[in-house]
């Protein structure tokens, strides 16, 4: 579908709303700003009524109401301008002008002083867009352009349309407007209104200038792709006649060639293409020294040697730009270059994004702290049931003669008794193992609160164990805690495991090894 375009007419250094024009391929409609009210007010009041039109032409074209493709700024006020070729970063570029720290232009390839003098000095009020890359040669070096847009009305705009559930989907200046529509390497071969013609795929930089008669000024851009990389304002005498026609004169052309010239000597490039759009057929006689159509070809021609130059007599220049644009549809509207930091300026769907990012967080560290809380439960309850076996263990021992010491981890066994009777009996006495020893370190890996125990056999010949755990994956982890106890006198066979029940049964047998008697029995 055809896209649907908001113009912004501002004055006062693009401090004040003038006017709204709501553009699309066959629609155009116009608001003008009462000049009673503050700039706030104005704003509210035309949101307001770009949300009217937009219902209105929602019930025709079956649109959505709540969806604009494209705000487009005027430049009043605007300054486009070049920097150094190696501060293409955003954040760089605006750090730099607004400090004024760096070169003055032409020592070198950076841009200071002299630079940040070229821009507005209205910090925090500025839309800052670097501009294509810099150059490869030429008498600069290099540079790059940046174009310094006043965007407190925009910014106003977007909030207001944002707060009456109208989505922006995309912001750019009718410098990137005309870039956009006249580049013959964006969509019409022949950079024409109306044009068949075929060219190679691979086009020259191409300018775009829009004389606006009735306004009396003139805008220029260079476009590589359908991209700037240069732009600029001038004023010219303002037509008078009832029917408008040509008012650029032999000065303004001048005028003109000396700007590209300059930008040519920064760039190292110049256009191989004009596209005049506007007012450029009869002259205007009211003016004085107003050129025509064929004399303002060649003057353009001398300003920009080589180039081909393209006459387009229209009376809105502006109206025909942002018509043939919203001709490309849609997706080509909102994928177009422009104000990236405008562009992507929060609104309420991130604002919500946000909010619930942070539910969701807040749930999480519940569910967390829950989980947590689970855990510290469980290990009082291991705790106990360790305490609980270890009496268990001191309590057998007391109906023996052998006598524990009040910590278990401390106990000394009192075996002189026994080893003088095991020395006088005939036949070697069975080695005593370490049995107790090994069950206390058992006893710390099973308990793990996923393991179930199935049995346990320890006896002076071997030592079986057998879980029950749920997967494969904690299987291996039993294994590994078996294997890796230290100051063991068992030498373990690798484990042995089946599914049974939805669960895996483990089994694992160790041996005693020599250190078991020789270290605990003596010789």
């Amino acid at each position: 579908m055809a896209g649907r375009i908001c113009y912004m007419s501002r004055s006062d250094r693009g401090a004040r709303l003038d006017g709204l024009r709501l553009i699309g391929a066959h629609t155009s409609d116009t608001w003008s700003a009462p000049m009673s009210d503050l700039p706030p007010g104005s704003v509210r009041a035309g949101a307001e009524w770009v949300r009217e039109r937009l219902a209105a032409l929602s019930e025709r074209n079956g649109r959505s109401g709540k969806i604009l493709d494209c705000l487009c700024l005027d430049v009043d006020g605007s300054v486009c301008s070049w920097v150094g070729a190696g501060q293409g970063e955003r954040q760089v570029v605006r750090a730099m002008l607004e400090t004024g720290i760096g070169d003055e232009p032409g020592a070198g390839p950076g841009a200071g002083p002299g630079a940040a003098s070229r821009f507005p000095d209205l910090p925090g009020e500025l839309d800052l867009e670097p501009l294509g890359e810099g150059g490869d040669g030429g008498g600069g070096g290099g540079r790059l352009g940046v174009m310094a847009i006043p965007d407190v009305p925009a910014r106003l705009m977007m909030d207001q349309l944002d707060a009456l559930g109208v989505r922006v989907g995309n912001v750019m200046t009718i410098w990137h407007a005309a870039a956009l529509a006249w580049d013959a390497s964006t969509g019409d071969p022949g950079g024409g209104l109306r044009s068949d013609r075929v060219v190679a795929s691979d086009s020259p930089l191409t300018g775009v200038v829009l004389i606006d008669a009735a306004q009396g000024r003139c805008l220029w851009v260079w476009s590589d792709a359908g991209k700037p990389i240069a732009a600029g304002s001038m004023r010219v005498s303002v037509s008078r006649s009832d029917e408008p026609g040509a008012t650029m004169t032999e000065s303004d052309t001048a005028r003109l060639g000396l700007e590209w010239l300059s930008w040519s000597a920064q760039l190292g490039r110049t256009p191989g293409r004009v596209s005049v759009v506007g007012a450029c057929g009869q002259a205007d006689e009211l003016v004085e020294g107003a050129l025509d159509g064929p004399e303002l070809g060649a003057a353009l021609s001398r300003a920009c040697a080589g180039a081909t130059i393209d006459l387009y007599d229209v009376e809105d220049p502006v109206g025909q730009t942002l018509t043939r644009l919203a001709e490309r549809g849609e997706g080509s509207v909102r994928s177009g270059p422009g104000l990236k930091e405008l562009a992507t300026r929060p609104v309420r769907a991130h604002r919500a994004m946000y909010i619930w990012a942070g539910v969701a967080m807040a749930l999480g560290a519940g569910g967390l702290a829950t989980l947590a809380n689970s855990f510290l439960d469980q290990k009082r309850e291991l705790s106990k049931q360790i305490e609980q076996a270890k009496e268990n263990r001191i309590a057998i021992l007391r109906q023996t003669d052998l006598q524990p010491a009040t910590e278990y981890k401390d106990a000394m066994l009192v075996l002189p008794g026994k080893i003088q009777a095991l020395k006088a009996e005939s036949a070697p006495a069975e080695p005593i193992m370490p049995v107790l020893e090994e069950f206390e370190t058992l006893s710390f890996v099973l308990a793990n609160p996923e393991w179930d125990l199935v049995s346990l056999s320890l006896t002076p010949a071997a030592v079986s164990v057998r879980v029950s755990v749920p997967d494969v994956v904690q299987a291996e982890a039993f294994e590994d805690a078996v294997l890796s106890i230290t100051g063991s006198y068992l030498s373990w066979t690798p484990m042995n495991f089946r599914e049974l029940g939805g669960r895996v049964d483990c089994n694992m047998t160790g041996q005693w090894t020599e250190a078991a008697t020789s270290g605990r029995n003596g010789p």
